[in-house]
């Protein structure tokens, strides 16, 4: 239930609210980051990382780029998807 209220969480009107959703998605990716193989995790993120808000967009990045500092051996997995989001990003200003 508690997984359920944090990806509800993630869709709200309330950028602060998604941005501690996606904090605590990412203490979930910490503990088996295979959810980061997950599509309906993929979109979460994917759409976070074009979040209307740099609050937002920011927990997004910082969840993969954590992810990719401490689980560097896997690495390979994931970066097809991520890759290209997380680069796409890297000129955003705000």
């Amino acid at each position: 239930m508690k997984d359920i209220l944090i990806f509800v969480a993630c869709r709200s009107r309330l950028a602060t609210l998604r941005s501690k959703a996606l904090k605590a998605i990412r203490a979930l990716i910490k503990s088996e980051h295979t959810l980061l193989l997950d599509v309906g995790i993929q979109n979460l993120i994917s759409s976070r990382i074009s979040d209307p808000s740099s609050v937002t967009r920011e927990a997004a990045i910082d969840l993969l780029l954590q992810f990719f500092s401490e689980k560097n051996d896997k690495i390979g997995d994931f970066i097809e998807f991520y890759l290209p989001l997380v680069l796409a990003r890297s000129s955003d200003r705000s």
